[in-house]
């Protein structure tokens, strides 16, 4: 599952939201946003608006928090339906971040983008849950099969949007499965790179720019070296 996602250029997401009269106040570029915390998320009725809701939630049923949806589960899965139908979204990133173990145990992070570093857009859906006695809105994150790059470190790959491949999924006058679905395929592994970074990732509490700089990789998968 993807459990960390960032964006590095603010830049980017304004250009994206140009001429929707959005205001970014707050919304800094993240290196290491985690499940639980806010996150901008961008939805579309008319126009783009952009909100800040935290990510996924911690269902009573279940042991495990809910923070992404297996796109093929999407119309099975009565807690994912209606949500899917009726609530998508987006958030917007440069890049997202996958685990592997390695040989002596240690989980070992590795950073997933676009080759040109562009912002994407991952779809995903928003649910009104309680929390403590409020109802709160969250958003859940969807996954697909991986492609060749990503499948060397994890089962699953966060699905990618290129800015503009958005609309369908976006459009909230679409309310049957049959378009959406089709929308939700792997990112070509062609188009991406991946690298090693530091461990210092797998702690929800480091949040700095350093953490996407590639290391030396254990493993030797990298698409691109590490930094001197």
């Amino acid at each position: 599952m993807c459990g960390r996602v960032g964006f590095s250029s603010r830049e980017d997401l304004e250009e994206y939201l140009d001429n929707n009269d959005q205001k970014l106040d707050g919304v800094e570029p993240r290196y290491n946003a985690s499940p639980f915390q806010k996150y901008p998320v961008i939805q579309q009725d008319g126009k783009k608006t952009l909100s800040m809701l935290r990510w996924g939630y911690k269902p009573v049923w279940s042991n495990s928090p809910l923070i992404n949806a297996k796109e093929e589960k999407l119309m099975s899965t009565k807690t994912y339906t209606e949500a899917f139908l009726t609530r998508r979204a987006v958030i917007p990133a440069n890049f997202y971040y996958e685990w592997t173990k390695l040989p002596d145990g240690t989980k070992q992070p590795y950073l997933f983008k676009k080759k040109d570093g562009g912002l994407f857009l991952i779809p995903a859906f928003i649910m009104t849950i309680e929390d403590k006695g409020e109802k709160m809105d969250v958003f859940i994150t969807i996954t697909t099969e991986p492609n060749k790059l990503v499948a060397k470190v994890h089962p699953r790959a966060t699905v990618m949007f290129d800015i503009g491949k958005e609309d369908t999924w976006l459009n909230p006058d679409i309310v049957e499965p049959e378009p959406l679905l089709d929308q939700l395929h792997p990112y070509p592994a062609e188009k991406m790179d991946m690298y090693a970074v530091s461990q210092k990732l797998n702690s929800y509490k480091n949040d700095y720019e350093d953490l996407i700089k590639p290391i030396e990789d254990p493993l030797g998968i990298s698409t691109i070296a590490a930094t001197a």
